[in-house]
């Protein structure tokens, strides 16, 4: 995992320093809720706080990624993969029973 620098993005070093807990956390878990991925009810409160906090806005948080991703991307060949994949099963409606399926 890359690590992000959130130095002196949003003014204060405690939001910038749990900015970068939030994204360290975010990438090494394998869940994205904030609750499980929280060490303790303090950290996770924490969390909510910085998500919260007026200072650490989305445009913030996306404008240090992309310059970030920018650095890391300098003079390189950068495939972009994109799944397009669509599912439809709509020839399949009614084969289920519903009394069955639900338990009725």
């Amino acid at each position: 995992m890359i690590g992000i620098n959130f130095k002196e993005c949003f003014g204060y070093k405690r939001i910038d320093t749990r900015g970068e807990q939030l994204h360290s956390r975010l990438f090494s878990s394998a869940t994205r809720s904030i609750q499980s991925m929280s060490k303790s009810r303090s950290e996770q409160k924490a969390f909510y706080r910085f998500l919260h906090n007026d200072k650490a806005t989305e445009k913030k948080l996306i404008g240090q990624i992309t310059k970030l991703c920018g650095q890391l991307s300098k003079d390189k060949i950068v495939l972009s993969i994109q799944d397009t994949t669509e599912i439809n099963l709509s020839a399949h409606a009614g084969r289920v029973d519903k009394a069955v399926a639900w338990g009725v």
